[in-house]
């Protein structure tokens, strides 16, 4: 019987049905006919928290949306950094620079208010931008653990500022007549850049200028490193809004600017390390025994709790209509500090393939491949954070993820009983969530079948 027909009763079904009762149901939208359902709760599922290593950052030119800056340093999930590589290209390559003098040099990138983490709103932070000497493929593909060589000594910094993702800024600008303007621009950082940088580019030959791949010949990129303690930065970077400026006056004396992007053909990729001596995790890695109390995940290329689903053989005769897995957020824990580290808004599923490639979990890439919009998203596969309010007055926030068509391929032997937790969108936000395991005592992570009975 189709699944659409169990998904309104599935609430009426959870509500009188015991744990493995047989339950039968006269529904008018489906005719006349009784439905019998059996709803089981009771098995246990295995759970362990698993390093997983480096995640793909960068694909042949695909790069991200977004990417983070910062230092994050918490007694459960130990210390995580992020930093940026990336190419910058010739922008506008049409212009004549003889008898041309430099004004100032500026790296301005874009906010983006939507991925800050941490403690970024109270805490003064350095940025400083190295330039490159090893050089970035464009075309090759790097996982999150990669690095490149750089100078030593930094070609800008912007030391000891509190970053201000949603504020306009107002820059004054010098107009062609000799007048000072002012004009306000999206939210933005920018960093002062050595005019000896803008003095070498301005006096490049045209090849190098007219022709990108010449150009990062000499000019190979540059590394952004920003540090903190506990403050994770996100910016825009594929955007015309983040870009170096070459503030400079021409042979006539006029103000005038070049620029360089980091552009849609340009290689950019954040580089992350985890460090998970002397935290609360560390303990728990590779270790069932301790993950039926607890499981952790986490974003960047941190951890991830892998969930094993049980022997579901005895149900082998009985259609499957819905999967869900629900798991609580651990609320509780001293020095948990959610003001700075809150959950991940969102997570999702993923498992390894035959190829030893992680592919989402089908019912999560069903859900993506067709997702409108948040709502969409939370009734095709779940994963958003929920808030239940409990008889005494505090709240509950756990995670449900639906994951029928997954079971039923455990069922038919076509994937392993594996899979594992991670916040959605990992490689472009900070978050992380500590979830009660399978063995908590008050709220156990629970695996919610539904079947037809003949």
């Amino acid at each position: 019987m189709p699944f659409t027909k169990y998904v309104l009763l599935l609430f009426v079904v959870m509500g009188i049905a015991n744990c493995t009762n047989p339950t039968s149901i006269g529904t008018d939208f489906i005719g006349t006919d009784l439905i019998s359902v059996t709803r089981v709760d009771s098995l246990s599922v295995r759970a362990q928290t698993l390093a997983p290593g480096p995640i793909n950052v960068y694909q042949g030119q695909a790069n991200l949306s977004r990417y983070l800056c910062g230092n994050l340093n918490d007694d459960y999930l130990g210390s995580s950094r992020s930093e940026i590589y990336g190419q910058l290209r010739v922008r506008d390559n049409t212009r004549d620079f003889n008898n041309s003098s430099i004004d100032s040099v500026v790296l301005s990138m874009r906010y983006d208010s939507t991925s800050f983490y941490g403690n970024w709103e109270n805490e003064e932070v350095d940025i400083q931008v190295f330039r490159l000497t090893e050089a970035i493929d464009a075309e090759a593909d790097y996982k999150s653990d990669i690095t490149f060589m750089t100078e030593a000594d930094p070609i800008g910094q912007k030391i000891g500022f509190k970053a201000e993702p949603s504020k306009p800024l107002t820059i004054n600008f010098e107009t062609s007549e000799g007048e000072i303007d002012t004009v306000t621009i999206a939210p933005q950082l920018r960093i002062p850049i050595d005019i000896s940088i803008g003095e070498e580019i301005l006096a490049y030959d045209s090849l190098p200028l007219s022709d990108n791949e010449v150009f990062l010949e000499s000019f190979r990129g540059v590394k952004l490193a920003v540090e903190s303690e506990n403050a994770m930065l996100a910016f825009r970077l594929i955007t015309p809004e983040t870009r170096m400026i070459i503030y400079y006056r021409n042979e006539n004396d006029e103000p005038a600017e070049m620029n360089l992007s980091f552009t849609d053909r340009s290689a950019v990729m954040p580089s992350f390390s985890h460090n998970y001596e002397d935290s609360e995790v560390e303990s728990f890695i590779g270790r069932q025994d301790l993950g039926d109390s607890l499981v952790f995940t986490q974003s960047m290329a941190g951890v991830e709790a892998e969930i094993e689903l049980p022997d579901l053989s005895d149900y082998n005769d009985l259609e499957l209509n819905h999967a869900s897995i629900s798991f609580t957020l651990a609320s509780d824990l001293p020095g948990n500090m959610t003001n700075l580290f809150p959950p991940a808004d969102q997570v999702t599923g993923v498992r390894t393939d035959e190829d030893g490639e992680l592919r989402l979990l089908i019912d999560a890439a069903l859900a993506e491949s067709q997702a409108g919009s948040r709502e969409f998203l939370q009734d095709a596969f779940g994963g958003f954070v929920e808030e239940e309010e409990l008889p005494d007055g505090s709240k509950r926030e756990h995670y449900n993820l639906f994951i029928t068509q997954f079971v039923e391929s455990v069922r038919r032997g076509d994937v392993d009983p594996t899979f594992r937790i991670r916040p959605r969108l990992k490689n472009i936000t900070a978050s992380r969530s500590i979830i009660l395991g399978p063995q908590h005592n008050e709220y156990p992570m629970k695996l919610t079948l539904v079947f037809s009975t003949p």
